[in-house]
């Protein structure tokens, strides 16, 4: 096992897995690809308006991707801490388990640790049963990778 994929949203779940994965790659000497997957922008009237208020350059979008690579600076943070030596980020925009999954194969990855349950977690209904007792891009991204995948509680 050479390079390890952690797919993280910045919840409690994926924290957890970066901490898992880092764990796994040190004793492998993997490489480490943290991935933060943003959604298409479908933004928030409330982040819309924030961007405009603090006058942000690029407006909500670019409030996105900074948060996203503060998640990634937190996640890199603890891979150095645990003694992975090689580490890369990125941010990517499109759908999360399809961008997850063509990532992997495309960067010939041998494990992708993600949390069992992300961010959006907090939105679901009693009707998506399957994505309560698992996450909805977890259990798509296990569908579709080519190969292991290890989901964190």
């Amino acid at each position: 096992m050479k390079k390890i994929l952690i797919a993280l949203d910045g919840s409690d779940h994926s924290m957890r897995a970066v901490k898992m994965g880092c764990e796994i790659a040190q004793k492998f000497d993997a490489k480490v690809f943290l991935l933060r997957v943003l959604r298409e922008p479908d933004l928030p009237k409330s982040l819309r308006q924030f961007a405009e208020s603090e006058h942000i350059k690029g407006g909500p979008e670019a409030v996105l991707h900074r948060a996203a690579q503060y998640v990634l600076s937190q996640a890199e943070e603890i891979a150095n801490d645990k003694g992975v030596k090689e580490v890369e980020s990125e941010v990517l925009v499109g759908p999360p388990a399809r961008t997850i999954s063509k990532y992997s194969k495309n960067h010939h990855i041998d494990l992708i640790v993600m949390g069992r349950r992300g961010l959006s977690a907090s939105s679901l209904k009693m009707s998506d049963i399957g994505d309560l007792l698992m996450g909805g891009v977890s259990r798509r991204v296990s569908n579709l990778a080519e190969c292991g995948c290890l989901t964190v509680a």
